[in-house]
């Protein structure tokens, strides 16, 4: 995705995105980062963040599972 190039660009655009196909993308270039092992606690604390605080509020009703990584 152009524009991101590391994990804090990806906080900033989900911080600012309102539609769920751009978050969807964000998502994914976080997922390609966060994939190794050593990343475990940080691929959880965004979990949690992403469960409770974004997606709740810019996409209430969309079905979250429950996922802890």
């Amino acid at each position: 995705m152009k524009g991101l190039h590391n994990v804090a660009a990806a906080l900033f655009r989900l911080e600012n995105s309102r539609a769920p196909d751009h978050i969807e993308r964000v998502l994914a270039c976080l997922v390609d980062w966060l994939v190794a092992a050593d990343q475990t606690a940080l691929r959880r604390a965004f979990v949690v963040w992403l469960k409770r605080v974004v997606l709740s509020v810019r996409v209430p009703r969309a079905e979250i599972p429950n996922v802890i990584e």
